[in-house]
């Protein structure tokens, strides 16, 4: 299992579009073979930081998501918009524990 976090710094004037953007792939990745969760969330005491989480079975998943065309075209929208991304790190995880 991979998982992804990322934090972007977007700021007010491009907040909007940036959000419009991120709402279209959501839905799309969270079908994407391989995701086992996929979400953004704005961060509640830094308000131009945004974070993406990810969850993916495997680096195969991982991959074919990052070479994937709509993916390639969205990051490109984001980064023309002017936003940056502070860091993205992954996480290999070799085992899991449910508590509930």
């Amino acid at each position: 299992m991979l998982i992804v976090h990322g934090e972007a710094q977007i700021g007010p004037a491009i907040r909007e579009r940036w959000l419009e953007t991120t709402r279209e792939t959501v839905p799309t990745t969270r079908a994407e073979p391989g995701n086992l969760m996929y979400l953004y969330a704005a961060d509640l005491f830094e308000p131009s930081s945004f974070h993406v989480f990810q969850v993916w079975e495997d680096q195969a998943s991982m991959d074919a998501h990052i070479a994937d065309p709509f993916h390639r075209q969205r990051i490109n929208e984001l980064d023309a918009m002017g936003g940056r991304w502070e860091h993205v790190t992954h996480y290999d995880v070799s085992a899991v524990r449910h508590k509930r």
